[in-house]
């Protein structure tokens, strides 16, 4: 894996692929890797150490949907910031570039107002 310096959550600079595959690589023999979320990534990891390995890789989408009422309210009373999360807004003329933004990753994820 490349060497990369951390510069904050816009510093995301690491390849999908080669996380994948450095977890499956970390991961002692007979125990799991688990994948949260949608990964998109242009070829399959490296599945023959997990073969060899006995590594069992599991994953799901994350269950965001099960937090946003709380979390909502939590950022409606200043308990919560949202912004180094959400850290670039558009109307809704805009949404082609929100997109864009986040494919170039120079946005994590992109507020949408009327």
């Amino acid at each position: 894996m490349r060497a990369t310096v951390y510069h904050g959550p816009r510093d995301m600079r690491i390849d999908p692929l080669e996380a994948i595959n450095m977890a499956i690589h970390m991961t002692r023999p007979g125990r799991s890797v688990s994948l949260v979320g949608f990964t998109h990534v242009s070829q399959a990891p490296d599945l023959t150490h997990r073969l060899l390995q006995n590594i069992t890789i599991t994953g799901g989408v994350a269950p965001a949907r099960a937090y946003l009422p709380e979390l909502l309210q939590d950022v409606i009373a200043g308990k919560l910031d949202p912004s180094p999360v959400l850290d670039m807004t558009v109307d809704l003329d805009g949404v082609p570039a929100g997109y864009a933004a986040m494919d170039k990753r120079s946005a994590i994820k992109v507020m949408v107002l009327p």
